[in-house]
């Protein structure tokens, strides 16, 4: 048991140095692919914020009109509910005055009848002065 201690031992201080050359040239080589990663990122997130900007700018533009649309759409609300409160006043004035509508309807075209058998009448007078 011992010579195998003393073999290993032996191995060992032949190959973990080596192990340990391998390890550190791999840590090194993460840490570069680390930078790079962290480079190209940082590319990526400047042209992503100039997009951003570009995007900003292109709302702004857009603010405007859109505010006028939002005003333009206030002012139809506005007009439909006075429309909407006109008619549903006239609606409740032709139902609480009905009676008297009738009336004046009735009196308007028998006006008219009227007006319509004085004109016939007269026709006749001056066929017959002829």
């Amino acid at each position: 048991m011992d010579e195998f201690l003393i073999i290993l031992s032996d191995y060992c201080l032949l190959f973990l140095p080596i192990l340990g050359c391998i390890i550190l040239v791999f840590i090194v080589l993460m840490v570069r692919k680390a930078i790079k990663f962290i480079d190209e990122l940082n590319l990526t997130l400047n042209k992503v914020n100039k997009s951003i900007d570009t995007l900003d700018k292109s709302l702004e533009q857009l603010q405007v009109p859109l505010n006028t649309f939002v005003t333009i759409s206030h002012t139809i609300d506005t007009i439909h509910a006075y429309g909407s409160k006109a008619i549903s006043e006239l609606i409740d004035f032709i139902v609480e005055n009905i009676i008297l509508i009738k009336e004046w309807l009735d009196r308007v075209l028998n006006k008219k009848k009227d007006q319509n058998e004085v004109d016939t009448i007269k026709q006749e007078d001056d066929d017959y002065v002829e």
